[in-house]
C-alpha cells in the first residue's frame, strides 16, 4: 500500500478516526500500525457516537479508514448521512461479513460515489489481515479478497481432507504472522493447531477465481435436515429489506429435537412491517432449506460486541427464555 500510495497518489494525506476499541486487533492494525507504517495522523473519539462520528469525519477531511459492517450499516440506511465523507478515498470493511447489498449501498454514500468499501478477513492469531485487495483494484462480488504475500491457506472439511474449488470448507493457514500459539495453553494449542503446523480459524469460506468468500464461523453454521444454513447469509438477505435496520440470526431447536432451524432477531424502522411479510421475503430469496422456520423476533438493538460481532449468545439465552415461558 505504501508503495503505491507514493507512485500512484503521491498528493494522498492519511488521515483517519479511531473509533473502534483498541483491545481487538483491528483497532491495534488501523490506528497504531498502519499510520506509522504509511505516515498519517489519527483523530481518536474518546467514546463512540454515531453523529460525532459524522461530524468528525466532515471536519478533519477524513481520508482512510476501516471499519466494521454494523457502522457501514449505519451509514447506508441513516438518513443524515450526506456529504459528510466525500474527502474519503480508501475504506476498508472487516471483523465480520459483509453482504455484497450492503457493501454497495455504503459505498454509494462515501467518497462522492467514488470510494468503494474493500473487505478484509483475518484474526487476532493472525495478527490481523491475511486477506485484502491489492490497493488500487476492488471487487464487487461479496468476497474478502485473495491472501495477503507469503502466507498458504487450505479449505477443509470435517475428516480434514481438502475440498475442491467453489466447496465450502474450514480455512487453514499457514505463515510468518501466524501466532506461534496459546500462552501457557497446550490444550488450546493442540486444537488449534494440525500436527504439521496448519492454523485451523474456525471460518467456513469458499475459495473462487482467487478470491475467498467467508460463509461464517465453523461453529454458527445451522444444521437442517442434514443441510448447513450460514446465519450471515441470511442476516444479509434481511439487511437487504429497506425497512429492516439491523438484523442477527441463530439457529433454535425443534420440538422433537432432531432438527435446528433458523429463527431472525430484527429491527425495523418506521415503516410498517409484519414478522409475516419479513418471513415471505426472506422465502423469495433463499432455497427450501434456509427459510425462517424458527419464525421473526423484533429487538430495539441487536447485541454487538464493541467490535461489532454480533453476540449470538445472549440471544440463546433470549430464545431460551422464550421456549421456557411457552412450557
Amino acid at each position: 500500500m505504501k508503495s503505491w500510495i507514493k507512485e500512484k497518489r503521491p498528493g494522498f494525506e492519511y488521515r483517519t478516526i479511531a473509533h473502534l476499541p483498541t483491545a481487538h486487533i483491528a483497532g491495534i492494525q488501523g490506528y497504531l500500525i498502519n499510520p506509522f507504517y504509511i505516515g498519517g495522523t489519527v483523530y481518536w473519539m474518546p467514546r463512540f457516537d454515531f453523529q460525532q462520528f459524522l461530524s468528525y469525519n466532515a471536519k478533519y477531511r477524513v481520508t482512510f479508514f476501516f471499519t466494521v459492517p454494523p457502522i457501514y450499516l449505519l451509514i447506508a440506511k441513516s438518513p443524515p448521512v450526506t456529504t459528510q465523507f466525500s474527502s474519503l478515498e480508501i475504506a476498508i470493511s472487516g471483523a465480520a461479513p459483509l453482504g455484497k447489498d450492503l457493501q454497495y449501498d455504503a459505498s454509494q454514500k462515501l467518497g462522492g460515489k467514488e470510494c468503494f468499501i474493500d473487505q478484509t478477513w483475518g484474526l487476532s492469531e493472525t495478527t490481523g489481515s491475511t486477506t485484502i485487495m491489492p490497493t488500487g483494484m476492488h471487487d464487487d462480488t461479496g468476497s474478502v479478497a485473495p491472501l495477503i504475500p507469503n502466507m498458504r491457506a487450505r479449505l477443509v472439511d470435517d475428516d480434514g481432507k481438502d475440498v475442491e474449488p467453489g466447496t465450502p470448507g474450514e480455512v487453514l493457514v499457514k505463515g510468518p504472522v501466524v501466532c506461534k500459539g496459546y500462552y501457557q495453553n497446550e490444550d488450546a494449542d493442540k486444537e488449534a493447531f494440525t500436527p504439521d503446523g496448519w492454523f485451523r480459524t474456525g471460518d467456513i469460506a469458499v475459495f473462487r477465481n482467487g478470491l475467498f468468500y467467508i460463509v461464517d464461523r465453523k461453529k454458527e453454521l445451522i444444521k437442517y435436515k442434514g443441510l448447513q444454513v450460514a446465519p450471515a447469509e441470511l442476516e444479509a438477505v434481511l439487511l437487504s429489506h429497506p425497512d429492516v435496520l439491523d438484523a442477527a440470526v441463530i439457529g433454535v431447536g425443534t420440538e422433537d429435537g432432531v432438527n435446528e432451524v433458523p429463527r431472525a432477531y430484527v429491527v425495523v424502522g418506521d415503516g410498517k412491517i409484519s414478522k409475516e411479510q419479513i418471513t415471505e421475503f426472506v422465502k423469495s430469496k433463499v432455497a427450501g432449506h434456509k427459510r425462517l422456520r424458527g419464525g421473526v423476533v423484533f429487538l430495539d438493538e441487536i447485541p454487538k460486541s464493541p467490535s461489532g460481532k454480533i453476540l449470538r449468545k445472549d440471544l440463546r439465552v433470549l430464545a431460551g427464555r422464550e421456549r421456557g415461558a411457552k412450557l
